[in-house]
């Protein structure tokens, strides 16, 4: 390791600038201290082209608000664009372009001349830690794998706060790379108290008191929300937050202009007295004033369990004195991590695709292992170079609540009811729509109706919503679906294609009492309707989605009251009842075989005791007698509730055969198997609400980023497919379901020869004396069953109809290995879904099931090709 000693900064030591700006060789660069100017020193190079990366786009604004002419800053939504960079590097024009890993990636699927270009020139990554920390985002992984497998030219890594042991470079790219470390000849001196959690109150309080600025860092909007109150601290307060954070505090404390841009172009207000920095700013944003500094660390908390390396890199932020530092702390009495251990790990892991991914949870667990307990916190900060205060003088705070009303007011009310902040905030909040995924952070069905409603109330300045009793959750969604009711059905001439096909609307006797209070929008003769008003829908339209927001939430309302149809209330109850018996017998037998207490376990959901517990005992039960009693226990559950017919019997004993065999299996370990067969009435429900809210993201923005979605063997596993399927078509407008007829049927054709697939069904049906669900799965699960005896597989297959040197095709076909046949079907079926998909010109809305898609009952998809080349697709309105 070399060692670097400089007074100040980088710029002003001729030695430290020249290692810094050199880029012929591969370097780790170790900045003993945040603030040292190593990523300035590359910024003003005039005499090569850099790209310098870094993590997190708050970085990047905060180095562009001071600009060269051979700089270029390019993140989402800067000024500069890629076009911008070709042009100047075409020219022969040195460039320093500062970017982010996502838009490398961008370049990567979108512009392959360019991308080719940029794999030429080196690379300064800065921060290079924060790859290894931030497993919530998949570019991160992503970038890891461009970096050290397609980028050709020389590359330095920067970081003050390195990764324990350096793990988080590959030892083999480690080995090639010339270590320095850059320190101040003389250290300054860093003071941090660790305070109990609750004393961020005080600590705020008490510097402002004697004037000194305050800079908080926190994820927590509880804790913003505390602040912001002007009623309980009353000091001027600026946010300097992501987009989430940011669009959720105007419910909390009504934003102005100046505020709203402020925060989006994170510029500094000078007068402010306290300034809320989130995870988007903690690292390379320069605040040059004096302040003090405090730092949420929750262990207990999912967004402010900060590590020390944060810490270091937070303490930073502030470029002038820090009057004060603290540690607002609370640890589990549980923390007990072995380092060693996850080291250990790391180095058993090959260097491969998606390497860093799999040392991510490794890392991240060594570095939550150096902050929690309290006495890894201060060994750490030690080596970081703190001298350490603990102090446990317990604060008390005044904690606010911003009730539900009271946010839809301060939404309708910034900048006095002008709509342009809630117009970009309800943009912010439809892009960013929270599903299933547990760690995309995003707005849930509250946060979409405030947003949504307050939008409309300010674009079409409707008393009716303005002065909506927003007293809770359902009255306001009740009021905004009411208003659009009333307006569509008023001006069925100006609805657009989507409204006509709304499929559930409220009742004429709340129109009527909506319409004496107000809610119909009259136009005028000579009024223009491509302003936003009510009746100016077009698919892109912010209004129109705002809708599409209340629709959707209406339908969820509605299944989550159990507003749905008797069929299906059997049909979901069934589903319930079958999943408690068979997940009831199946815990009980594993708790007599593991001895113990399995149900537990499930409960706490103890991750580790449950993976154990995989290990040994999840394939102990095969062939014991596990559901003995199930099939009486479901029957006596069944007998209590009424109306059944026999198919509905069928679907449901089919349920709980599929469950069954799922447990047996148990391919996904305990834990998940059970969660994914989990039925219960609450369960489906909630299935259904990811359902629509997926499919409103998909609309909406384009994408389902905060929804799980899973593709093994070509089978796409999303939203829908989880939804149960009496439970699919409650939906806000009407869809087309397309299936492939009797699809692993035909494709046999295919393969065999045959000719047969229409039939095969219906030719068991007779023989057996089966309904036709119960010969569509018998027919699956003898083709997956390469396990069974050749006699067995005659007889069935020649039952099907099949000739016998078709059977013989048939078995030599399935019995190769086990689910051999079965990928080989889902290839077809994948590869004739999309042929599908392309010679109908179905655009992105489109979501894929099975061996089917459903898409909006439009004009434009309402004259689809139903064959394709000699397989028929089913198409019909669910």
């Amino acid at each position: 390791m070399n060692i670097i000693k400089i007074k100040n900064h980088v710029s002003n030591d001729n030695h430290a600038n020249a290692i810094i700006t050199d880029f012929t060789t591969n370097k780790l660069i170790i900045k003993g201290d945040t603030g040292i100017g190593g990523t300035t020193a590359v910024l003003n190079i005039t005499d090569q082209t850099i790209i310098i990366i870094s993590p997190i786009s708050g970085m990047i604004i905060g180095k562009e608000n001071v600009r060269e002419p051979h700089q270029m800053f390019i993140y989402q939504g800067s000024k500069d664009r890629w076009s911008h960079f070709e042009n100047e590097h075409r020219r022969g024009n040195h460039i320093i372009l500062n970017t982010t890993p996502e838009q490398i990636i961008e370049v990567k699927k979108y512009n392959e001349s360019l991308y080719k270009t940029l794999m030429q020139i080196p690379f300064f990554i800065d921060e290079s830690q924060v790859y290894s920390e931030s497993d919530y985002r998949t570019s991160m992984s992503t970038f890891f794998d461009i970096l050290y497998n397609e980028h050709k030219a020389n590359v330095s890594l920067s970081t003050a706060t390195p990764t324990y042991k350096n793990l988080d470079i590959p030892r083999h790219i480690l080995n090639d790379m010339t270590v320095f470390t850059v320190e101040r000849e003389v250290k300054r001196i860093k003071k941090m108290t660790i305070s109990p959690l609750n004393n961020y109150w005080n600590f705020i309080k008490a510097n402002c008191e004697k004037g000194i600025k305050v800079v908080l860092f926190t994820n927590d909007l509880n804790k913003i929300k505390n602040v912001l109150n002007e009623d309980n601290l009353g000091y001027k307060t600026q946010l300097l937050v992501g987009d989430t954070l940011s669009v959720k505090t105007s419910g909390v404390k009504t934003k102005s202009y100046k505020e709203y841009s402020n925060i989006v172009n994170a510029k500094i207000d000078e007068t402010a007295d306290v300034y809320i920095l989130s995870t988007k700013y903690q690292i390379g944003f320069d605040l040059n004033f004096d302040a003090s500094v405090g730092i949420i660390m929750d262990e207990s908390s999912m967004v402010d369990n900060y590590n020390v390396n944060q810490v270091n890199q937070a303490y930073g932020r502030v470029r002038g004195t820090v009057v004060d530092a603290q540690i607002f702390y609370r640890c589990s009495p549980y923390s007990n991590i072995n380092i060693n251990h996850h080291e250990s790990q790391i180095s058993q892991i090959p260097f491969e695709k998606g390497y860093l991914k799999k040392i991510q949870p490794h890392i991240n667990e060594i570095n939550h292992a150096l902050s929690y307990p309290k006495s890894n916190l201060i060994k750490s900060l030690k080596d970081f170079g703190f001298t350490v205060k603990d102090e446990d003088n317990h604060g008390t705070i005044v904690a606010t609540s911003v009730s539900f009303p009271i946010k839809y007011r301060n939404l309708i009310n910034q900048e006095d009811q002008d709509v342009f902040i809630i117009k970009k905030e309800l943009e912010k909040v439809f892009s960013n729509i929270k599903g299933d995924d547990p760690n995309f952070n995003g707005f849930g069905k509250k946060d979409l109706l405030l947003w949504a409603t307050a939008f409309m109330a300010v674009e079409t300045q409707s008393e009716y919503l303005l002065n909506a009793t927003a007293d809770r959750y359902e009255r306001l969604l009740t009021t905004a679906k009411t208003f659009i009711d009333v307006n569509d059905l008023a001006n069925p001439d100006k609805m657009s294609e989507m409204d006509k096909i709304n499929k559930f609307r409220v009742s004429k006797t709340q129109m009527d009492i909506a319409i004496k209070n107000g809610a119909l929008c009259k136009l005028k003769e000579d009024e223009k309707t491509d302003f936003g008003l009510v009746f100016t829908y077009n698919w892109d339209d912010t209004y129109f989605k705002a809708k599409q927001i209340i629709n959707s939430l209406y339908v969820i309302q509605m299944v989550e009251s159990r507003q749905y149809s008797e069929a299906t209330k059997r049909v979901v109850n069934g589903f319930s009842v079958v999943s408690e018996c068979v997940l009831n017998d199946y815990i009980k037998a594993l708790s007599i075989e593991s001895n113990q207490d399995v149900r537990r376990l499930l409960k706490d959901d103890n991750r580790e005791a449950l993976d154990n517990l995989t290990k040994e005992y999840s394939k102990s039960l095969i062939g014991k007698r596990v559901f003995n009693n199930t099939n009486r226990a479901i029957a006596n559950q069944l007998s209590k509730l009424e109306g059944y017919s026999q198919s509905e019997v069928n679907q449901i004993m089919d349920k709980s055969e599929k469950i069954k065999n799922a447990l047996m299996a148990c391919k996904h370990g305990i834990r998940n198997t059970v969660k994914i067969n989990t039925y219960s009435q609450a369960k489906q429900v909630e299935r259904h609400k990811n359902y629509i809210l997926s499919l409103l993201s998909l609309s909406c923005a384009g994408h389902m980023f905060g929804f799980k979605s899973t593709t093994i063997d070509n089978r796409v596993f999303n939203t829908a497919t989880k939804t149960t399927r009496q439970l699919r078509g409650y939906t806000p407008y009407e869809l087309i379901q397309c299936d492939i007829k009797s699809a692993f049927a035909s494709f046999l054709d295919t393969l065999v020869g045959s000719d047969i697939a229409q039939q095969v069904y219906s030719n068991l049906e007779k023989k057996y004396k089966i309904e036709r669900s119960e010969a569509k799965t018998w027919f699956n699960m003898m083709l997956n069953d390469n396990k069974r005896s050749p006699s067995e597989a005659k007889t069935f297959f020649k039952a099907c109809g099949y000739t016998k040197e078709q059977v013989s095709k048939i078995i030599e076909l399935t019995l190769k290995e086990k689910g051999g046949f079965y990928k080989t079907m889902t290839k077809m079926e994948d590869r004739l879904i999309e042929e599908f998909k392309h010679i109908n010109r179905l655009d992105f809305t489109a979501v894929r099931l099975h061996d089917a898609i459903i898409i909006y009952n439009t004009p434009e998809f309402q004259n689809l090709t139903p064959v394709i080349e000699k397989y028929e697709f089913d198409i019909k309105l669910i």
